[in-house]
């Protein structure tokens, strides 16, 4: 397992916490190339959640503004 893969911004290790990604002996027990896809497809994930959050935020700003 590559270190510096396993350096999660607070918002992926809450995501893979709670998916029971990072419980101890999960990753641990797949081969490397399964653990980067998982790694990298909740990083997808969690990118597109905060990308869409962010969204939704500036448009309830600018309807807020608006009014």
């Amino acid at each position: 397992m590559e270190p510096e893969i396993l350096k999660f911004t607070p918002e992926e290790e809450f995501a893979f916490y709670w998916s029971g990604l990072i419980a101890s002996g999960c990753l641990e027990t797949i081969d490397e190339y399964m653990e980067q896809s998982i790694i990298r497809y909740g990083r997808i994930l969690v990118a597109d959640s905060l990308k869409n959050s962010i969204e939704l935020e500036a448009k309830h700003t600018r309807e807020i503004n608006n009014e």
